[in-house]
């Protein structure tokens, strides 16, 4: 996440942040599982798009409704 120019949390080593022009991006990792969130949906499409360079290929799941470690989250 350094290279992305993310900051790891000091609070919680499995969160990083990094602040932009647009807002905050926070990034939450479990294992292989990664939650990222932001105000800018332009902000996290930036953070998919890095994903994809460096790791190729990516899972990712869109829309309203999440299952994050058994979490349901929903977003309006």
């Amino acid at each position: 996440m350094e290279r992305m120019s993310f900051e790891r949390n000091k609070y919680d080593p499995c969160v990083y942040n990094k602040i932009t022009k647009k807002g905050t991006v926070i990034i939450r990792t479990h294992v292989d599982t990664l939650k990222v969130s932001c105000k800018a949906w332009s902000e996290i499409q930036q953070v998919i798009d890095q994903l994809r360079e460096i790791y190729k290929e990516i899972a990712l799941h869109e829309g309203d409704e999440h299952d994050y470690l058994e979490m349901i989250m929903t977003h309006v």
